[in-house]
């Protein structure tokens, strides 16, 4: 089943755009009807949004942003939402497999993230543990995804 993807780009190679393109396909589910990514690509960041819909939802089931700073070689994860609805279906963890697959291609190894205080479980699950030096914050070592 093919997804439509919409890209909106700004200031963006198309390497870039592709690269996070292929790699939401990868981690899109199968009940997702449709994607987008938004990207800002500045001298020293890469920010990319990922959005997932489902039929019937609202525009915005799930989403996750992902700023990756080249210059500092980390990433942080600055915002994450799945939809109350389709809460516990795995959209969450393949959001954040997506982000860290994004990171690592972009040559990043460590993803960091603030989490609210109620997903703090979450993040442990997906292997985050508290930063070597910032309050509050999770970071996780990315590696491959197969």
């Amino acid at each position: 089943m093919s997804h439509p993807i919409d890209t909106a780009a700004v200031a963006v190679t198309d390497s870039t755009e592709e690269i996070a393109a292929n790699i939401l396909r990868q981690f899109m589910p199968a009940s997702m009807d449709a994607a987008a990514i938004a990207i800002d690509n500045a001298f020293d960041y890469i920010r990319v949004v990922y959005n997932f819909s489902v039929q019937p939802a609202s525009s915005d089931s799930a989403h996750i942003q992902v700023t990756i700073h080249r210059q500092r070689n980390e990433a942080w994860i600055g915002d994450l939402f799945v939809n109350p609805d389709h809460r516990f279906s795995g959209m969450g963890t393949r959001l954040v497999q997506a982000a860290e697959s994004l990171a690592q291609e972009m040559g990043v190894k460590t993803v960091n993230v603030w989490p609210l205080h109620q997903s703090g479980s979450f993040w442990y699950k997906m292997g985050y543990r508290p930063h070597r030096s910032t309050c509050r914050a999770l970071s996780k070592t990315v590696t491959a995804y197969k």
